[in-house]
């Protein structure tokens, strides 16, 4: 099925046009209602005819996409005659546009869905490779909680919020995950789990006032209060004429939407991995603590008023599938949360998360390398877009997925005399031995190469905050601007004997000569 309409092409001969992508159509309706539809037949935009008859729903050669009924009588169009030869375009993006000969956008239904992820994140490379399901039993934590004592350390029953910090900790460190893919049952491993696990609970915090006055936010005080209180069967899941005048507590629908969403967004907007707890029951019976989960956010995909968030769920190792979506549109009512993998979830929220020294011990445990494949003959390295690329010395590029084993490398092009490669905002930086900075994109396969300017006794390359860095042959620091044409490189500083350089979590690191990393900040 094509995701075009030509010129002189009638929708209502074809029925339906749909996206590359699939994922998403654009549908002629018997009723006379023009629809975008997303996946599972979720209705995203219309143009509100429905019950009119639609004989014709044609691009004409004069560029305006019109609805006729019977007898040639308008019904609706996209108001962009007066350019021969355009046409409409459903795209993978979710938007429908419509293009002049050259290119031009003309119209469109603004539907494109926004996808944001922390960069390098994703749950198969820097989540831990065994399930929070498979812990042995080991003696019980106990907190008190509202004057109970309840375990919270049995192994056994998930340290679910442990894997979640702990996650964080590495990735923000830099550190990565450890290969283990049994989980521990004592050792550095476990006991950093398990203090994280206890960390993630925000007992530090102090305890609210009780009873709640008012509308209080997430976390509220430490955790178990934050999930009593959520789990409190009296807490309405959609807004009362209570809580809209103030007098009573806002609904779950709300805190969820207007409270911590916006939390969630901001980490993600800002690079930030976002812990989320998960609220399964309801229950007052503080023993049912153990019954929810917390989960790590590493990504959204927002189409309206839809959200998607993705998820590094510790029940769910090595999998990048999972989601949990609601909608923002009415956080009065209630609101439903669709979870890939759990059954029920009445409530989320974003507790307080601090990044933790990581343990010497526990660093001697995971900082080692591991041998994961081969490189033959590479000259030069860099990683977007969920690929390795490689530039090796028979001048040829390829690219590999960066999974912790063996897989092949795939010749995508030609990589002519590179000493050292970056990439950032959906480019691939190469800079030559003849001085020369050139671009491409990362796709696979072979494109040209584009000259952007000069990159003058360039040994290695970087790529963080909006700018590239360099590191030449006479000890020096230089950045510019990652843009198309020729610009000025600015000296920032020293690189002395760097062999390699690169970015991540707002720190450059080098390699040296003398077998040595160093890392500094990039401003």
């Amino acid at each position: 099925m094509s995701d075009t309409l030509n010129t002189n092409e009638d929708l209502t001969a074809t029925g339906a046009i749909t996206s590359s992508n699939s994922g998403s159509t654009l549908v002629m309706q018997g009723d006379g209602n023009l629809v975008l539809y997303r996946p599972g037949g979720r209705a995203r935009w219309a143009t509100n005819t429905a019950g009119r008859s639609v004989s014709q729903a044609i691009m004409q050669g004069d560029g305006n996409f019109v609805m006729y009924g019977p007898g040639g009588e308008y019904i609706w169009d996209t108001a962009t005659d007066g350019h021969p030869g355009a046409r409409l375009v459903v795209q993978n993006d979710g938007n429908i546009v419509i293009y002049d000969p050259d290119g031009n956008a003309l119209w469109a239904t603004n539907t494109d869905i926004v996808h944001q992820a922390v960069p390098g994140f994703l749950p198969s490379t820097s989540g831990f490779h065994f399930s929070n399901s498979s812990f042995d039993h080991v003696p019980p934590i106990k907190i008190d909680i509202l004057g109970n004592q309840i375990g919270i350390g049995d192994a056994a029953n998930g340290l679910c919020g442990g894997m979640v910090f702990a996650a964080r900790d590495c990735f923000e460190a830099g550190v990565p995950i450890p290969p283990d893919t049994a989980a521990p049952s004592s050792g550095p491993l476990f006991d950093y789990i398990v203090k994280r696990l206890l960390d993630s609970f925000n007992l530090i915090l102090p305890a609210p006032p009780l009873p709640f006055m008012g509308t209080p936010t997430p976390p509220l005080g430490p955790g178990p209060y934050t999930y009593m209180w959520l789990m409190n069967p009296a807490l309405a899941d959609h807004e009362t004429d209570a809580s809209k005048l103030g007098l009573s507590p806002h609904g779950r629908a709300w805190i969820m939407v207007k409270e911590e969403w916006p939390k969630i967004k901001a980490d993600i907007d800002n690079s930030r991995l976002s812990p989320v707890g998960m609220v399964e029951v309801k229950s007052l019976d503080p023993t049912q603590l153990g019954k929810n989960h917390q989960v790590l956010v590493y990504g959204y995909d927002l189409d309206g008023t839809d959200v998607t968030l993705r998820l590094y769920d510790p029940n769910a190792p090595d999998s990048d599938s999972v989601t949990m979506s609601f909608s923002t549109a009415n956080p009065e009512h209630t609101t439903a949360v669709l979870n890939s993998i759990v059954p029920t979830v009445w409530c989320f929220f974003r507790p307080a998360y601090n990044l933790a020294s990581l343990l010497p011990d526990i660093a001697s445990h995971i900082k080692s390398w591991q041998h994961i494949g081969h490189a033959n003959g590479v000259a030069a390295m860099a990683a977007i877009n969920g690929k390795l690329f490689a530039a090796t010395s028979d001048n040829r590029l390829w690219w590999r997925d960066p999974v912790g084993n063996d897989v092949s490398w795939e010749h995508i092009g030609h990589a002519n005399d590179v000493v050292a490669m970056a990439a950032i905002n959906g480019k691939l930086f190469a800079a030559t031995r003849d001085n020369r900075l050139w671009w491409r994109d990362p796709v696979g396969h072979d494109v040209n190469w584009e000259h952007i300017g000069h990159a003058n006794d360039v040994a290695a390359m970087a790529a963080i905050n909006g700018k590239l860095f360099a590191a030449t042959r006479d000890n020096r620091l230089w950045w510019r601007a990652p843009v198309g044409h020729d610009v000025s490189w600015e000296h920032i500083g020293h690189a002395n004997d760097v062999a390699a350089m690169a970015a991540i979590n707002g720190k450059l690191f080098a390699a040296t000569r003398d077998n040595r990393l160093w890392w500094r900040e990039p401003m």
